[in-house]
């Protein structure tokens, strides 16, 4: 995750458009990202990816529950939910510009 997703996410939060846990599965259709903690417990990864198919969500993965954590003041979050269709549009496409700058970094 891209300091730019990681300062959004502060936004949306503050915005009330996140969820956070597996009590973001209790707001079914209105999720449109879920953002998954590689280190998250094997039981939330599962229950992430089934309920993602479920609902025919993406599932963007961030490294480790503290990365996800900190945009919130949290010391460790497992599950995020971005509950609003143009903020997790633009939450993809902060990441994406930031890996273009990095690849035209390198290429110089």
């Amino acid at each position: 995750m891209t300091e730019r997703q990681s300062q959004f996410l502060g936004i949306l939060n503050r915005a009330g458009k996140i969820a956070f846990g597996q009590s973001a599965f209790g707001k079914g259709k209105k999720i449109s990202l879920l953002l998954l903690s590689e280190d998250a417990s094997e039981l939330t990864q599962k229950e992430a990816r089934s309920f993602a198919g479920k609902f025919g969500l993406k599932i963007e993965s961030v490294k480790t529950k503290a990365e996800l954590g900190k945009p919130f003041g949290y010391e460790a979050i497992s599950l995020v939910a971005i509950l609003d269709r143009k903020a997790a549009k633009a939450f993809l496409e902060k990441g994406a510009q930031q890996a273009g700058k990095e690849l035209r970094n390198e290429e110089e």
